[in-house]
């Protein structure tokens, strides 16, 4: 693929930005989407101190204007789909809002950016998709349910593309990330509804309390990041690439019965 322009969303902080990094070291043109300009001037920023050449673009992936201007404007050889939140709480208590927003983000917005981006790749004959995704999506835990569902099912989407855009040369590849150790664990639990009272309910004071237990375990965005890199580069790219804590992990529990699995997670969780 030479040296390709590689366009990554959600790169203001966490994997995102540590991909953005990987990628610039390695040498490809990379477009830096970030919401907003106070975000685009902190990237150039570092990526100045780290004499790295980054282009940075405001991409919102909720705006379909935004999302058409920057893929006409820079023509990405690879799209890496990393923008995406969490709303955290239990099944039941989330509101329909919260819940359309997890697929508005995490499914409706990265297939709006692959259907712009693949007319490029197809007159190519090559390019490249890569969707970050979430161990959680095959192994959904309490309080991650509507985050759960919105990555498994991007991560079928993401199956049936592979071999759909094969033809065209387009490859997709999927990377399962388990837990990493991002800025946005330090809020982990703040918006976790459930209980009758988001503000200071026993789910809210669980899921933090776990979190401070397992948090030193958590796998490094540098890490997460050279991983979503190679995904992007590599010049016969797997179908699956897994990174971060727990990530290697689900292949083992599918071997436990599900009885079993979830008398574990009801004692885990204090259900």
């Amino acid at each position: 693929m030479g040296e390709p322009t590689v366009l990554v969303t959600g790169a203001s902080s966490g994997i995102g930005l540590a991909t953005v990094e990987a990628l610039a070291e390695r040498g490809a043109r990379v477009v830096a989407g970030v919401r907003r300009e106070e975000s685009a001037a902190m990237v150039e920023e570092r990526m100045g101190l780290l004499d790295l050449a980054v282009t940075t673009a405001l991409l919102d992936v909720t705006d379909d204007g935004t999302m058409a201007k920057v893929i006409a404007e820079h023509s990405p050889d690879v799209l890496v789909n990393n923008a995406g939140d969490a709303a955290l709480g239990e099944v039941l208590e989330l509101d329909d809002d919260e819940i359309r927003g997890q697929f508005d983000v995490h499914v409706f917005a990265a297939v709006r950016l692959i259907r712009l981006a693949v007319p490029h790749m197809r007159g190519l004959g090559e390019g490249r998709i890569v969707n970050v995704s979430s161990l959680l999506s095959g192994a959904p835990l309490p309080f991650t349910g509507w985050y759960a569902a919105a990555k498994a099912a991007m991560h079928t989407i993401n199956d049936v593309l592979r071999v759909e855009l094969e033809p065209y040369g387009v490859d997709v590849v999927l990377v399962d990330c388990g837990a990493i150790d991002t800025p946005a664990w330090a809020s982990a639990g703040a918006d976790v509804a459930g209980d009758g009272d988001p503000a200071s309910g026993p789910a809210r004071r669980r899921w933090q309390g776990l979190t401070r237990l397992a948090r030193p375990f958590f796998g490094d965005a540098a890490l997460a990041g050279r991983t979503v890199a190679k995904a992007a580069l590599d010049e016969c790219p797997r179908a699956v690439y897994r990174t971060g804590f727990g990530a290697h992990a689900l292949a083992l529990a599918d071997l436990a019965p599900s009885a079993v699995r979830d008398r574990v997670t009801r004692s885990v969780f204090d259900l």
